[in-house]
């Protein structure tokens, strides 16, 4: 019995790991926001990126900056512009995201624009 269970879980556990680490990242940017985001990945003095329903999501505040000890994803992102309560009102399409390294070791930083 207890095999059994084990070969039935192992599979679907990984499986629904496969499928987490293939979502894309979700960037919630306030509607009225333009200008430069940055966000400091790997930052250890920061909490990590949470997580909703299954998605990492990097709330991106007034001023711009979001700090996360989590290192920087490597799938891909979906930018979504938030209302004041945090409702989702439209995804949009940025590119030109730049990466550099910070002045601290393992600390990467990546910069985009908001039109």
């Amino acid at each position: 019995m207890l095999a059994s269970l084990v070969i039935i879980y192992l599979p679907i556990n990984m499986l629904v790991s496969e499928v987490e680490k293939s979502r894309p990242v979700i960037h919630h940017i306030p509607q009225s926001f333009h200008g430069t985001v940055v966000i400091h990945f790997g930052d250890s003095s920061s909490p990590p990126i949470s997580k909703k329903k299954g998605y990492e999501v990097i709330n991106i505040s007034e001023n711009g900056i979001y700090k996360t000890s989590s290192p920087r994803p490597v799938r891909g992102i979906r930018h979504v512009l938030v209302d004041e309560l945090g409702n989702e009102v439209k995804e949009i399409s940025i590119s030109g995201e730049t990466m550099k390294y910070g002045s601290d070791p393992g600390v990467t930083i990546s910069e985009y624009t908001v039109p």
